[in-house]
């Protein structure tokens, strides 16, 4: 599932908040609809069923996007180590049995 920017559910839990404040101060049919189509909207965005869910999952949403980010401790790159060079064989090496022979 994708989650819902913050920038997109403070707007709409403020809306909701409001017009569930005028709903219940002056209860009707376009204040009903209203609050309505707000859970509606906010049930869809969090994927949930019930507007109870919608709000707990926006308030997650919410309180993961304020935790600080951990910034990553920057590992150091060991730099090209140099190896020793091999030691040269010489080319007119030879056997200590062919040299007693």
């Amino acid at each position: 599932m994708i989650t819902p920017s913050p920038r997109t559910l403070r707007p709409l839990l403020a809306r909701h908040a409001d017009a569930l404040a005028r709903f219940e101060a002056h209860p009707g049919e376009e204040s009903a609809r209203v609050v309505e189509d707000l859970r509606y909207t906010l049930c869809v965005i969090t994927g949930t069923s019930r507007i109870e869910d919608a709000l707990a999952a926006a308030e997650r949403i919410l309180q993961r996007a304020a935790a600080p980010v951990p910034v990553p401790v920057p590992v150091p790159v060991p730099s090209a180590v140099p190896t020793a060079a091999p030691t040269p064989v010489p080319a007119c090496a030879q056997s200590s049995e062919a040299l007693a022979a």
